[in-house]
């Protein structure tokens, strides 16, 4: 008989691992210790930030004087798309999510490891 793989999920997941957890398919932007930002859909994080982009754009500022000779040098936005994008965590600066993402997917979810604490102080009571 063929092997079956089976897909194990942590029964007590934490609340900050609902929140990422809601977050994947959210567009994200992140912006790099070299200045470019990135753009695009959380496809995964694992436990050294590293993330994985999809739909990604790159930006990032270039002085003109790179490509020619041209004065006075200006500063040209680059920008590229991707498919996929791996943004290794010890080059993230910043990762934003639009104010309607965070309400919706992250600030208004139950904190259950306060709501716990919470519900053992009122039993002491």
């Amino acid at each position: 008989a063929p092997a079956t793989k089976k897909i194990v999920r942590q029964k007590d997941e934490t609340a900050a691992q609902k929140r990422v957890r809601n977050l994947l398919g959210k567009s994200l932007k992140c912006t790099l210790d070299d200045g470019r930002t990135v753009t695009g859909f959380l496809v995964c994080v694992d436990r050294l930030k590293n993330l994985i982009l999809s739909n990604v754009v790159e930006e990032r500022s270039v002085d003109s004087s790179v490509y020619s000779d041209t004065k006075p040098s200006v500063v040209v936005v680059a920008k590229r798309n991707l498919t996929q994008a791996m943004i290794p965590g010890i080059h993230l600066v910043k990762v934003e999510i639009s104010k309607e993402l965070y309400e919706a997917n992250v600030l208004l979810l139950p904190d259950t490891t306060n709501q716990q604490q919470i519900d053992e102080s009122n039993e002491i009571k």
